[in-house]
């Protein structure tokens, strides 16, 4: 599973460490899913972004994958 958070790891990071929900998305090629941070399986891969591109899509500027309480 592949998810996107607008943002970068650090701030995620400190954002989970204060209990703050937050909304994972998950686009698929005709779908978009929205996930808690409680609901994302061991092993994501979350990808961080800052703009889109033209079309709206998500341009991932770095990546991180969940462990336990934060991503890493």
């Amino acid at each position: 599973m592949q998810v996107y958070i607008q943002g970068t790891k650090k701030a995620i990071n400190e954002q989970l460490a204060q209990g703050e929900s937050l909304i994972f998305t998950e686009y698929k090629m005709f779908n978009i899913n929205n996930y808690g941070f409680s609901r994302l399986p061991q092993g994501t891969v979350v990808k961080f972004w800052l703009k889109r591109d033209p079309s709206g899509t998500p341009i991932a500027k770095s990546y991180g994958q969940v462990k336990n309480s934060k991503i890493i």
